[in-house]
């Protein structure tokens, strides 16, 4: 018996793994290349076909862009595609 369950499917804005193990955020294309991201296929399954994992691994004063749970420093607002819980670090 094969269930679909074995499969985690992802939201929009919701956390992804991208390139090198990078913390990312599930979103349009367009959005992430307008927050200044990249990003990469096959790493939110479950959303539609413009919406992919998007990470920036730079931002502000050497930080990189990640989750505001998975910060230990400060956290600037405004330099990440996504929702307000992603943010420079």
């Amino acid at each position: 018996v094969w269930s679909s369950s074995a499969v985690q499917r992802s939201t929009l804005n919701g956390a992804c793994t991208g390139q090198g193990g990078a913390p990312g955020v599930c979103v349009s294309t367009s959005s992430c290349s307008a927050g200044g991201g990249t990003y990469i296929t096959g790493a939110c399954p479950g959303t539609p076909d413009d919406v992919k994992c998007c990470t920036k691994t730079s931002c502000g004063s050497g930080g990189n862009c990640r989750w505001t749970s998975q910060c230990s420093g400060t956290t600037v607002s405004n330099l990440c595609p996504g929702p307000a819980s992603f943010k420079c670090c």
